[in-house]
């Protein structure tokens, strides 16, 4: 099999990231919610540091994890929508 020179970097890039523990992505999915929950895309405790480090080095998880938080935004947007509602009538 050839390898690609993209694919080599990007290979090389997880090895530059991968850290001594991490979780795997079944722990990811269990701490998922807690943190799309709790945390502020911007700012991340350090107790979610390796929810963190796995969306680097996993994009599936990533990705799942986008979905997450696109959806309980757009459920929030509804909410706010609804309390709108409810002081109109």
């Amino acid at each position: 099999m050839q390898v690609t020179r993209k694919e080599l970097i990007e290979l090389v890039e997880l090895v530059r990231v991968t850290t001594s523990e991490e979780i795997d992505c079944s722990q990811f999915l269990e701490r998922a919610a807690a943190y799309v929950d709790k945390t502020d895309p911007d700012e991340v405790p350090d107790d979610f540091v390796d929810v963190l480090q796995h969306m680097l080095v996993c994009k599936e998880c990533c990705e799942e994890l986008h979905v997450l938080r696109a959806l309980v935004s757009s459920r929030a947007d509804e909410c706010d929508e609804c309390d709108e509602h409810e002081h109109e009538h």
